[in-house]
């Protein structure tokens, strides 16, 4: 069977339509970041919620955040690489409210939880992380997570590393982001 124009057209429709669903989502969400994958295991928890507490919860108990409050924050059970989150403009968000920000001169997104509001913007920190990130900007949130779906990413994550490819960045993340295992 032969490749023709028809089949041409019908791609080329296919991506043009994805696209302006895309856009669309942009618009009505507010950020121009509305579907994000999770490309790293900063936010994974590798054991239940009680064991992962006794063994990252010190730093949150250290700012003011109980066990019992923590387990009631969105996604307290974490978040995996390769999972999908739908994402919303929120010019206020909470502490415990995972965003997306981006930090500049890096060219990518950062995925983390909100543990404390400051002056002028926030500190966040990866639940599997050690400790908290630099201070961020209230202008550099990209905006906040609504939902997660399981491995619905994926794809995503496949297309970071064929960019990684032809690029020539590290495409290494580790952990279970890795697809050099």
């Amino acid at each position: 069977m032969a490749f023709g124009k028809k089949d041409a057209l019908e791609i080329l429709a296919a991506f043009a339509v994805a696209w302006l669903f895309y856009q669309g989502l942009s618009v009505i969400t507010g950020t121009g970041m509305p579907i994000v994958s999770v490309v790293s295991d900063s936010m994974l928890h590798t054991q239940p919620f009680g064991g992962w507490w006794d063994s990252r919860g010190a730093y949150y108990s250290g700012i003011g955040i109980a066990e019992d409050e923590f387990a009631g924050f969105p996604a307290a059970g974490g978040l995996r690489c390769g999972d999908l989150l739908f994402v919303v403009k929120d010019d206020s968000p909470d502490i415990g409210d995972i965003v997306i920000y981006s930090r500049p001169g890096t060219g990518y997104t950062i995925v983390h939880r909100i543990t404390e509001k400051t002056e002028s913007g926030y500190v966040t920190k990866g639940d599997n992380n050690a400790g908290p990130d630099q201070p961020i900007f209230s202008s550099q949130l990209e905006g906040r997570m609504v939902f997660a779906m399981p491995l619905l990413g994926s794809p995503r994550l496949i297309l970071y590393y064929m960019e990684g490819l032809i690029t020539g960045r590290p495409l290494n993340l580790g952990g279970s982001c890795s697809l050099l295992l």
